[in-house]
């Protein structure tokens, strides 16, 4: 090219004129952007409108930039709740499980359950927040120990995991019972005076006891139609029942049921039958006191509130020894004051009813005295109010087949001038009358 020519065109470059059929590339930077530019008119220039410049190019941003995780609790997680102990009593409960930081997969796979003694399971996992989990686990019993155990597949939002696993202990206490053993009712059978038709028995227990209300304690008539009422607690040892609509000659049954227990879950043995009576006047006298020594005697007692005449009553006497001659003693006309006793004496003082002969006793023999409310039937005991049978140095007569003095003639009569047997309690009736109503104590004279 001439050299005027050459000169001609730098000095048009200069001036920024370009020259007719010249034009220039724009070379833009590198970018991060993965844009796509889409053409949607489908002509070979991409021009959808015709115009010079003519491109609706639409440019797609790809990229996923995301930078960065921001822990909001610097470093791992940790677990933040401890062991935990659970009263005796309990079977299903639950486990809080807490976090310092909120985590994810806090499900079985990553929680298991282990069983030192026991044989509870953990049922389910219950998410209450992003740091705080409700485990919940039934079949648990007294003395059970379990490990939750937090593996290290648990991890926070930025993907941290715990830096070891957490062996969570989780036991059932054993109950301190205050008094060892099963409870046991302590009260006994009850006789209510003559003409009682409201009342309250007393129900008592070895120790506090638990459920005492009237789904365990039911109430059975064996005779009259009389009701139990409301069952009250004294202290946790004692419960008043209240009564009413008795009348004489009721015959009760209280049972106590074994959903009874004692503070540390204990149940009574077995069911226990608590009998309660309405007096029937003179059927109600008994034999209070028996003296087998010099001067035998024995005494009479009225419990009841009325006064009872004891005519035409009649005592039987039956000793061991064949020397001697079983005999009647037909009771006299005498008034027995409500809570009243007479002597029955072989050497009677002023007051007491005189037996009319040796009554042969001792510690030496055995022997039965029965009070019966005439002649003494000695075939069936039929009409028999009480009796009392003693087997010192010898075992007692025999009984009617039909009374049982039960499991045996009472014995403990050390110095038979010295002590007497005592009726201290009246669960035994006619026919079957019970040893354990009866104790050896002084003798009244």
């Amino acid at each position: 090219m001439p050299r005027i020519i050459l000169l001609h065109i730098i000095a048009l470059l200069a001036l920024g004129v370009v020259p007719l059929n010249c034009s220039t590339t724009t070379v833009e930077p590198p970018s991060s952007d993965s844009d796509s530019d889409s053409d949607s008119d489908g002509d070979t220039d991409g021009d959808t409108d015709g115009d010079t410049d003519g491109d609706t190019d639409s440019d797609t941003d790809t990229d996923s930039d995301t930078g960065p995780c921001v822990d909001p609790v610097d470093g791992a997680p940790t677990v933040t709740s401890s062991d935990a102990a659970y009263a005796w009593d309990t079977i299903d409960d639950t486990y809080t499980l807490t976090f310092n930081e909120d985590v994810f997969n806090a499900d079985t796979t990553n929680i298991t359950w282990t069983v030192v003694t026991g044989s509870g399971t953990m049922d389910s996992i219950t998410e209450v927040s992003g740091s705080e989990y409700t485990v919940a686990f039934s079949g648990a019993a007294e003395g059970d120990e379990y490990t939750l155990s937090v593996g290290t597949g648990v991890e926070d939002t930025c993907g941290e995991t715990l830096a070891a696993q957490v062996d969570i202990a989780i036991t059932v206490e054993v109950c301190v019972d205050p008094v060892a053993g099963d409870p046991t009712v302590t009260s006994a059978d009850d006789i209510f005076p003559v003409g009682t038709t409201t009342g309250t028995y007393t129900l008592t227990f070895s120790e506090d006891v638990l459920n005492v209300d009237t789904t365990s304690v039911t109430w059975a008539a064996v005779t009259g139609s009389g009701t139990m009422g409301t069952i009250t607690t004294v202290d946790g040892s004692t419960y008043d029942i209240a009564l009413s609509g008795l009348a004489d000659g009721d015959h009760y049954e209280l049972t106590v049921g074994t959903s009874v227990t004692d503070t540390c879950g204990n149940p009574i043995a077995a069911a226990v039958v608590i009998n309660i009576y309405v007096s029937l006047g003179g059927s109600s006298v008994r034999i209070d006191e028996l003296y087998i020594g010099t001067d035998d005697y024995l005494v009479l007692y009225n419990p009841t509130g009325s006064s009872i005449d004891l005519n035409p009553m009649a005592l039987y006497i039956n000793d061991s020894s064949t020397s001697y001659t079983d005999f009647t003693i037909d009771l006299p006309t005498h008034i027995l004051a409500p809570g009243g006793s007479v002597y029955v004496a072989e050497t009677p003082l002023a007051g007491d009813i005189d037996a009319g002969q040796n009554i042969p006793f001792s510690d030496g023999r055995g022997g039965w005295v029965a009070l019966c409310s005439g002649t003494c039937d000695l075939s069936t005991g039929t009409n028999w109010i009480d009796m009392v049978a003693f087997s010192e140095g010898a075992t007692h007569p025999t009984l009617p087949s039909a009374i049982t003095f039960s499991p045996a003639g009472l014995t403990g009569i050390t110095d038979d001038n010295a002590n007497s047997y005592y009726h201290t309690s009246n669960v035994g009736s006619q026919p079957v009358y019970l040893a354990a109503d009866w104790s050896v104590s002084t003798a009244s004279r």
